[in-house]
């Protein structure tokens, strides 16, 4: 559209900031209620045993949080640097990929 984002105006809604869940491992007790709020499938776990974030695959919705009755997940602020960093070993392992299917 050739429209810079640069100009955005707060009146309309804040800049949401870049977000990541964490999952308090101690504390969770692995109810998986939170393996099925996730839209994208990452958070893994089993029944009764503590679950983990996949970093690479959260988008920091915050869809987790509401379910989880021991109150365990955070959301922590990542920069635009660990974004970056994400996307780049996202593109190295689809490239992978698509090498491995050819």
């Amino acid at each position: 559209l050739d429209k810079s984002l640069d100009n955005v105006d707060e009146n309309y809604g804040p800049i949401i900031k870049n977000k990541l869940a964490v999952i308090r491992e101690e504390d969770c007790i692995g109810c998986k209620k939170c393996i099925g709020a996730c839209p994208v499938d990452a958070i893994v776990g089993a029944t009764n045993l503590m679950h983990s974030v996949i970093t690479d695959i959260c988008t920091g919705c915050e869809l987790c949080i509401d379910p989880c009755p021991v109150d365990c997940i955070d959301l922590v602020d990542i920069s635009d640097e660990e974004i970056k960093k994400f996307l780049e070993k996202w593109k190295e392992k689809r490239y992978d990929l698509e090498y491995e299917i050819d």
